[in-house]
């Protein structure tokens, strides 16, 4: 059934079909978990409010990711990053059962830096190093999915200046 909804939502295709009650038979999350965690900034606002409030697939797999990487014990600032940084189809396979520790290695080493350095968002860059004499700058915008696909960008990097 998820792997239909998925393709559904790739298409293009985001019908806000899920009320409250099927949020809470699909993930197991309760209501006002989900509404806190839409206050945090962890899931986008539903479409319409009160009983007419609808829900979309993102929604239910956000919902899902989120209850896993909880399990792992991610704090909500760093889940936060997560869900940002990810795509609904990593964040499906995450839900499916997906490894997702060393992204979450990735996103702790991107978010918790050294004592006496100033937090995210006080400076306009966060530094990343890639590998010995390299490091790069990422803005405040882009700091989500640079921490979820750190690898990845080690390796081009790294590649292209074959360090």
């Amino acid at each position: 059934m998820f792997d239909h909804q998925l393709q559904v939502f790739e298409e293009g295709i985001h019908p806000a079909r899920y009320d409250i009650h099927h949020l809470y038979s699909m993930t197991g999350i309760a209501a006002r978990n989900v509404y806190f965690y839409i206050q945090r900034g962890l899931l986008p606002h539903s479409i319409g409010s009160g009983p007419a409030a609808r829900y979309t697939y993102e929604h239910v797999v956000r919902l899902l990711a989120l209850k896993k990487l909880k399990k792992r014990g991610m704090t909500l600032r760093e889940i936060r990053v997560f869900l940002d940084g990810s795509t609904v189809r990593e964040l499906h396979r995450i839900a499916d059962g997906a490894n997702p520790q060393e992204i979450i290695r990735d996103v702790r080493r991107i978010l918790h830096r050294p004592p006496g350095s100033p937090p995210p968002g006080e400076e306009p860059y966060t530094c990343v190093n890639i590998a010995e004499g390299i490091e790069l700058l990422v803005g405040a915008a882009h700091v989500p999915r640079a921490a979820v696909r750190l690898r990845e960008l080690v390796e081009a990097i790294t590649s292209i200046l074959d360090a």
